[in-house]
């Protein structure tokens, strides 16, 4: 369902499956994810980008931000609109959160 893409947010939950357990690595198999990443930030180019991460601990939830920042980065995004949050939580979270520019 298309909304107004000019003030939409817009979210793209992704598996926590996509890090290796414990660590700010990316799974074998993660490419596939991030590429769908890549493509829902890319199909609103003024939009600015939050990436949302929990995991165990802090400091890990923002290891895994900065990783996630960086393959978007890497695949041509640019990184002046890219913000990352990072928190504790029991269960891990990514979360790539479009927030569509109100015109």
């Amino acid at each position: 369902s298309k909304g107004s893409a000019s003030s939409a947010t817009r979210t793209l939950a992704l598996p926590d499956s996509v890090f290796l357990d414990g660590k700010s690595s990316f799974a074998i198999g993660a490419s596939k994810q991030i590429t769908k990443a890549v493509a829902f930030v890319k199909s609103d180019a003024s939009s600015r980008i939050r990436i949302d991460m929990s995991a165990a601990n802090r400091t890990l939830a923002q290891q895994r931000a900065k990783a996630m920042r960086e393959a978007l980065v890497a695949a041509g995004i640019d990184a002046n609109r890219i913000t990352t949050t990072a928190s504790v939580a029991k269960r891990g979270r990514v979360e790539i959160v479009v927030q569509g520019r109100k015109s």
